[in-house]
């Protein structure tokens, strides 16, 4: 049985994200973390507090026109994992009367 490996790199994923602020629709390019989750952001435009919509991990993913880089990883190891849609043919064994 073989293993893959579904390390992926830093390289692959996108590490900046343009920033909306929802209240005076302010954009922002802002450089993402690739090991953590931005829960609060601060507006450079009118100063409000952003958070994250309701199940989303942190404000690029609400906010940002790319998602977080750890988002990005889970996304792309699912990917990677699930096989492509294929029909799947079953041989029956017929068994002779």
């Amino acid at each position: 049985m073989s293993s893959k490996n579904y390390t992926l790199s830093a390289k692959t994923l996108v590490s900046t994200s343009i920033i909306t602020c929802p209240d005076c629709l302010h954009h922002a390019v802002e450089t993402m973390p690739q090991d953590a989750c931005v829960y609060l952001y601060e507006c450079r435009n009118c100063q409000k507090l952003i958070t994250p919509q309701e199940g989303d991990c942190c404000v690029f993913c609400s906010h940002g026109n790319q998602p977080c880089p750890t988002s990005q990883r889970d996304r792309k190891a699912y990917a990677e994992m699930t096989p492509p849609s294929e029909e799947v043919v079953e041989s029956v064994s017929v068994s002779g009367l």
